[in-house]
């Protein structure tokens, strides 16, 4: 079951502001051409008993469907639902075993129809995945993760990732674990662990990525693999304060400072392409609310100087994918300035960085006040599948929106 929220009949173009960034001016502009709405939009079903408050969806794709899991934080777990027809229906969510008291989950599947989702509750990491028939046992990564509500600065982004290696047939997960987790605790770095899919599944011995001494803060890791390599992106405060990129190829772990002099804050996305190059997007503290992102070619030192996406207005929670060209796509959510609503906007860069289109909205909220936030995005081909949570249509209340958009 599934009903339908609008059908997108306008797109906005936010044009360009610069020679690098993309910008965001306060009205509606002619349409860009490199994305077209595809589908309906869709509110997916919730389960929920009482006000419906869903929050933080995550999404996947692999031949056999589309992957939806969020935070249902009226009943306090973790849901879960698919579509098997390219996002025209989503069946009803079930509650994944184990989640009870789960926050930010995350999502990646294996290209077989299995799905593997992590969340975290308290001090541990967790993991489940569901095959055709059903959810399995849940199992820890860790134990020893920092809790949620220390998890650092505003506490809005997730302490955990997860990736998936088809060349080792591995999944990696990211956290941040301390060494004592008492209150207030503030010694804690960077760890992963590889996960390879046999059955039962089995947590490798983690990797520390960092090595904090000094009670400087870091968190917010994000993960993905490339030829087997886990790249890591992550805030820390030790030496200079700023976000930063580790390439694990233990006993050697490379870091680099991708924020340059920004000191930063949660929200962090990284995506690496078929040649190498490793992209970042952020959020600095002390630029108010923008998006930047930097590249990293291979074998090359980051560009001295981060590009600014968004530039006009408040803009936050930034998530990137590549299409089949190797284009790289940045999703975030803002509220552009001289406006009161939310709304998810998406930007492409053809030429690694250099340049960047105008913002395509995505998500075209009605309403004076209302918010769509957090948006996850998966990209398969020339398709790009949005997700995000919306209070719209329930007047506060938070659903989970789901659009199909064609890149050409």
């Amino acid at each position: 079951m599934f009903s339908v929220k609008k059908t997108i009949s306008g797109i906005l173009l936010i044009l360009s502001l610069g020679s690098t960034g993309c910008g965001l001016p306060p009205g509606p502009n002619t349409a860009p051409n490199f994305a077209t709405i595809s589908s309906q939009t869709i509110i997916l079903p919730n389960p929920a008993t009482g006000a419906i408050n869903s929050r933080n969806p995550q999404i996947a794709i692999d031949p056999s469907g589309i992957y939806v899991v969020w935070e249902d934080k009226t009943n306090s777990n973790i849901l879960f639902s698919s579509s098997t027809n390219d996002g025209s229906s989503f069946q009803t969510p079930i509650a994944i075993p184990g989640s009870s008291g789960g926050v930010f989950p995350r999502i990646k599947t294996d290209g077989t129809g299995n799905a593997y989702v992590i969340w975290q509750s308290g001090t541990r990491i967790l993991l489940n995945y569901t095959t055709s028939s059903a959810f399995q046992t849940t199992l820890q990564v860790s134990t020893q993760a920092v809790p949620f509500s220390q998890s650092g600065q505003g506490g809005a982004a997730p302490p955990a990732d997860i990736a998936y290696d088809s060349g080792s047939n591995s999944l990696y997960v990211s956290w941040t674990q301390c060494s004592t987790c008492q209150a207030n605790s503030t010694i804690n770095d960077i760890y992963y662990a590889s996960i390879p899919i046999t059955n039962p599944l089995s947590v490798s011995t983690p990797v520390k990525v960092t090595d904090n001494t000094t009670g400087a803060f870091l968190g917010y890791p994000k993960i993905t693999v490339f030829g087997g390599i886990p790249y890591m992106v992550y805030q820390s405060t030790i030496s200079t304060s700023g976000l930063y990129l580790s390439k694990a190829t233990p006993p050697v772990i490379t870091s680099l400072n991708v924020s340059g002099s920004q000191a930063t804050a949660s929200s962090a996305a990284l995506g690496v392409d078929s040649s190498g190059n490793s992209y970042v997007s952020w959020n600095p503290a002390q630029s108010g609310s923008d998006v930047y992102f930097n590249t990293l070619k291979t074998n090359s030192p980051f560009n001295s100087i981060p590009v600014n996406l968004s530039n006009n207005g408040s803009s936050y929670g930034p998530a990137i994918a590549l299409d089949s060209s190797q284009y790289v796509y940045v999703a975030f959510f803002s509220i552009p300035g001289g406006q009161t609503k939310y709304d998810v906007f998406l930007t492409r860069t053809t030429n690694t960085g250099s340049t960047f289109s105008g913002a395509f909205n995505i998500s075209n909220t009605s309403g004076g006040d209302s918010f769509s936030y957090a948006p996850g995005m998966a990209i398969v081909g020339k398709a790009a599948y949005f997700v995000w949570d919306d209070n719209s249509v329930t007047g506060g209340n938070y659903q989970i929106f789901f659009q199909k958009v064609t890149l050409n």
